[in-house]
């Protein structure tokens, strides 16, 4: 198996080795827990989350669902070596980002903890978040069974240590290849860069259609919807009116009523199983005021993806 990363210990002393020892497997250290709280924006999420596992001192696994994002830290135990502060620092500044990119960086929550094992000596730092702000609190305790079990085993090869292998190299970067890919799987990247062509989406302005202009356009990975006035767009507040009462159904009666009052709408991103990938509130505000606006909203891009349609309501959320 190709060598991880080894990170240092948050709070550690540490004794260089001898020239030419062999790596030292008396330090190790793992994560457990997550860090979770309300979503404002998917994409930068992923990007966020990419860039604290990039620091290299732990993998992680993004979840997002119904509005929330949960950052799990993979618990593998990884053996302690040499590391430039940098890289400490660099991890609490990216935890530090996550909680800043939420709507509510006071909600977000954080269970994360490492467990750091030195002979007979633990110590445990929790990063909890409070009031948007991560922080670091540790405590030093004698180590158990459980503790020494987690223990990882030393690498190496047949007829000799993999760190001199000349197969290291190559392993290493064919390891580094697969990560990245696994991770762009993992938070969407490859979805986006085999997202449906903006020519073959469906567009809709639902019961709109007949007064406003939606357009879809891709750029790296993303779907940019703009909207602007149409032909038969409402010169008026008198012409709202007329129009709403003179609608053919409820739906573009309320539809009329909710644009003339500045009302949010919801853009969807619907799947080719008819399923909800993404959903965006807009306001159309901008368009009563000033004639010539435009508006645009940016959805992510889906390999997926059968159609855009704009909803005045959001979409109902499945169980």
């Amino acid at each position: 198996m190709p060598e991880q990363p080894e990170p240092p210990p948050l709070h550690r002393r540490r004794t260089p080795p001898p020239a030419m020892a062999e790596p030292s497997h008396s330090a190790w250290y793992w994560f457990d827990g997550l860090v979770e709280g309300p979503l404002k924006d998917p994409l930068e999420i992923q990007q966020a989350a990419h860039r604290l596992e990039a620091v290299g001192i732990t993998r992680v696994h993004l979840e997002i669902e119904g509005g929330r994002f949960s950052l799990l830290m993979d618990d593998t135990a990884h053996s302690i070596t040499g590391t430039e502060d940098s890289q400490r620092l660099a991890f609490m500044e990216h935890l530090q980002n996550l909680v800043d990119l939420s709507t509510a960086p006071d909600q977000v929550e954080s269970t994360i903890r490492c467990t750091e094992v030195d002979g007979q000596e633990v110590r445990e730092t929790l990063f909890s978040c409070s009031q948007g702000v991560m922080d670091r609190l540790s405590r030093v305790r004698r180590a158990t069974a459980a503790d020494l079990s987690r223990r990882p085993r030393p690498t190496s090869m047949v007829g000799g240590n993999f760190k001199n292998s000349p197969w290291r190299r190559p392993v290493l970067v064919l390891a580094v290849i697969l990560a990245t890919l696994g991770l762009a799987w993992q938070t969407g990247v490859v979805d986006r860069m085999l997202a449906v062509e903006a020519e073959s989406l469906q567009v809709s302005a639902g019961p709109l259609d007949n007064f406003l202009n939606m357009s879809v356009e891709k750029e790296w990975g993303q779907y940019i919807v703009t909207l602007e006035r149409g032909t038969h767009f409402p010169k008026d507040r008198v012409a709202f009116k007329t129009l709403a009462e003179a609608a053919q159904d409820m739906e573009h009666a309320v539809a009329l009523q909710a644009l003339a009052r500045g009302d949010v709408f919801f853009v969807h991103l619907v799947g080719e199983d008819g399923k909800l990938i993404f959903e965006k509130s807009i306001s159309l505000r901008t368009l009563l005021l000033a004639p010539e606006s435009q508006v645009e909203v940016i959805l992510p891009g889906s390999r997926t993806a059968a159609r855009i349609e704009l909803a005045l309501t959001p979409a109902p959320r499945t169980q």
